[in-house]
């Protein structure tokens, strides 16, 4: 089982989400800006032959999961054409495997591939576009993609990046397996994102004046780390900018005698260099969990558990600003040993076997641009081709 679902409820028999994290990001962002004089009004891919060979015979290795069955049943059907795309039926929102056949010379879908090794198009609604391109070098792939008209509100609008820098790291580097850092646009007000009467309203109280805007600075930072010892949970920690200590204090304390009137916890006081906070013990809801928190003079930290506090703090953060981007980053290699080590702690018979990734690592990058978000994905090679050998058309 990947490590990503180790840190949340079971959902019935799902496997590999960690492998789906990735993936998802390939499948939305392995594109790239089209010229403007030719405009898609479909969701529609293509690739020249040798780039999608590599990157199906990458996929394929992602063990028993679904992605892999379909890429080896794919490879084994290519066309032998030097470009090969794909339309989605009215309806579809991503033209899968199935629907690939070869273009024709004078196919404008095909006539993108030019200078790149993929591209693609979804096409959510006449206004909300994701558009770019991939290439393949000695290193890795590279995706560059526009983001055109995203979303103001709603979950997706906390990836829509403000040109301001989110600012230095929070969390400590050491041991991190998936790092995000974000200032959205429209700042970070989560009390709007859960409706009245939801389970996050219901069970964790996210419509409290501590999650509104006027306590929150705007900016976030989440990280799973590695877990402390095996047999352990991955731990999660999250930093959140915070206006003042002087609003943001006392708003945690109306929070917490909130929760303690539903469930039945004992806050555990504690003492940090960052600052004051405290454990919330017998929580028994999910796995290891017993949330901390401790509050500083610019951000609020909350952690699944004291190990994951530990570990956020452990070592002093970036002194440095981060660049005006939204970023996100996964060490699949270290993600790959971990989810090991966890299966053999399992002890489960027929546990699923962890995923042997064909990258080392991945990073997002989202940048905000006049006409939109500029998104840049780079996938590291765990076995990188000779630059003799790098896909092109």
């Amino acid at each position: 089982m990947s490590v990503l679902a180790r840190t949340l409820p079971p959902h019935g028999k799902a496997r590999g989400p960690g492998c789906w994290v990735v993936v998802a990001c390939v499948a939305s962002i392995a594109c790239a800006p089209a010229e403007p004089e030719t405009r898609w009004h479909e969701s529609a891919w293509a690739a020249s032959r040798p780039a999608l060979v590599a990157f199906l015979e990458e996929l394929a290795t992602l063990s028993d999961t679904r992605i892999a069955r379909e890429a080896r049943t794919a490879l084994g059907a290519l066309p032998d054409c030097p470009v090969l795309g794909a339309r989605a039926p009215a309806g579809d929102p991503v033209p899968g495997l199935e629907a690939l056949a070869c273009l024709a010379p004078d196919d404008p879908l095909g006539q993108e591939v030019a200078d790149a090794a993929l591209v693609f198009q979804w096409a959510q609604s006449p206004a909300w576009r994701l558009r770019g391109r991939g290439v393949r070098d000695a290193e890795g792939w590279k995706f560059e993609a526009r983001w055109e008209d995203p979303p103001s509100a709603g979950p997706l609008a906390l990836l829509v990046p403000s040109t301001r820098a989110p600012g230095p790291d929070r969390l400590a580097a050491s041991g991190r397996l998936v790092h995000l850092r974000m200032r959205p646009e429209g700042g970070l007000d989560l009390a709007a994102l859960a409706p009245p009467g939801s389970q996050g309203d219901r069970l964790f109280r996210l419509r409290s004046g501590l999650f509104a805007a006027a306590i929150l600075a705007g900016d976030f930072e989440a990280a799973i780390y590695e877990p402390e010892s095996d047999g352990d949970a991955p731990r999660v920690a999250i930093a959140l900018g915070i206006r003042s200590r002087a609003t943001a204090a006392p708003a945690v304390e109306r929070f917490v005698a909130d929760l303690r009137t539903t469930w039945s916890v004992t806050p555990s006081p504690l003492s940090t260099p960052q600052g004051d906070g405290a454990c919330l013990l017998g929580l028994r809801l999910l796995p290891e969990f017993a949330p901390c928190y401790v509050t500083g003079e610019e951000a609020l930290w909350v952690s699944w558990n004291p190990a994951s506090l530990r570990q956020a703090i452990a070592t002093p953060a970036s002194t440095t600003a981060s660049r005006d981007v939204g970023r996100a980053s996964l060490d699949l290699r270290a993600i790959e040993t971990t989810d090991a080590l966890l299966a053999r702690a399992s002890g489960v018979e027929g546990a699923p076997t962890p995923l042997d990734w064909p990258w080392e690592h991945a990073e997002l990058e989202l940048q905000r641009a006049e006409d939109g978000v500029q998104i840049g994905l780079s996938l590291r090679t765990a076995n990188p081709p000779p630059v003799a050998a790098a896909v092109h058309r």
